[in-house]
């Protein structure tokens, strides 16, 4: 076909003009334009969260040992170290229970949820829907009553293997060590929380390392948790009753040596170091020592959980951190607080 006379367009310039103006037509009834800066559409399905698998293995490990504790039978009394009663499978079923609603949380903001498995009713002394005593609250312990029933030896054996899952090496694992800075916190309460448990029910979980590596400026900023917190518990080791005594001299001594070994990475202070510190409230009673201990333990122990963000990458120093915030998690426990969650407070979405 010749094309048509000059000035005119021909039949195909018509129909693919009509063509595109049908199409624009059609795209501005929908409520698109054609704009050089517009957002690309989630066309394509976005990239899983790197530190997915390590959350979520974490929740499951946290989840069985909050399984196995629901097993153990009726009320009872306090333990003694080592000895797994229902009391004490209620309180760290608590701090369980928390532990698993943080790390839910933080599947559910990075894009996974949480997976809709159901977590197990504590069948133990305490109300399993409530949350971790408050570490203000007096850590004197209840007094034992004559049948102080504990769980058998198989029913210890399953909560101190489920508490211990992952922990052969201490509270950071190479996997942790790995995470992203956001997840440390919650992935480190959460473990510092089962490894405390095993400790109680006579377990072995190592520690902070004899020679811990951490850099200056970190050291520094630890030292400004450690030392007040030593200031504190000797306070409380000299007013603590006689039966409370040797538990808090070892406590003192146990974090003293953290604040020494912190004190020589951080190098020369610019300022003196204080010889003392502001306490929250006056202590001249054994039951003020406890509430002080108490007190001073539960938030070094969070601090440090929370230090942790601060170091992602470094095994060295993660697990020296981690490793003093299970010191005082457990130095806590055995001067008779009841066991309470690490989980740093949920950030907004």
């Amino acid at each position: 076909m010749s094309p048509g006379p000059a000035g005119r367009p021909g039949r195909r310039e018509v129909l693919a003009s009509g063509a595109l103006g049908a199409a624009g037509l059609l795209l501005a009834g929908c409520g698109l334009r054609w704009e050089s800066d517009a957002p690309d559409l989630p066309l394509l399905p976005r990239e899983p969260y790197p530190g997915l698998d390590v959350l979520s293995a974490e929740r499951d490990r946290t989840r069985a040992a909050l399984v196995a504790l629901s097993s153990v039978g009726s009320p009872a009394g306090a333990p003694a170290r080592g000895r797994l009663t229902a009391t004490l499978a209620g309180r760290l079923a608590a701090t369980h229970r928390a532990d698993v609603a943080a790390l839910d949380a933080r599947l559910a903001q990075v894009g996974s949820g949480a997976d809709g498995a159901a977590t197990p009713p504590a069948s133990t002394g305490s109300d399993p829907a409530s949350p971790p005593a408050s570490p203000r609250s007096s850590p004197r312990p209840s007094s034992a009553p004559p049948d102080n029933p504990a769980a058998g030896p198989s029913a210890t054996a399953q909560v101190v293997s489920a508490e211990r899952a992952d922990l052969g090496a201490g509270v950071v694992s190479a996997a942790v060590a790995g995470a992203a800075a956001a997840d440390l916190p919650v992935l480190v309460a959460a473990r510092v929380g089962r490894a405390g448990a095993a400790r109680l029910l006579g377990a072995q979980v190592p520690g902070a390392p004899p020679d811990p590596r951490v850099p200056a400026a970190v050291a520094g900023r630890l030292l400004d948790l450690v030392a007040p917190a030593v200031y504190g518990l000797e306070v409380a080791a000299a007013q603590a009753a006689p039966a409370r005594r040797e538990t808090a001299t070892a406590a003192v001594d146990a974090l003293s040596v953290a604040r020494d070994q912190l004190d020589e990475l951080a190098g020369p202070a610019p300022t003196p170091v204080p010889l003392g510190y502001r306490l929250p409230f006056p202590v001249t009673t054994p039951a003020a020592a406890d509430r002080l201990a108490a007190a001073v333990l539960h938030d070094l122990a969070r601090d440090l959980v929370a230090a942790c963000a601060a170091v992602p990458g470094d095994a060295g120093a993660l697990r020296a951190i981690a490793g003093w915030a299970l010191e005082a998690w457990t130095w806590r426990a055995r001067w008779g607080a009841a066991p309470a969650s690490l989980t740093p407070p949920a950030s907004p979405s």
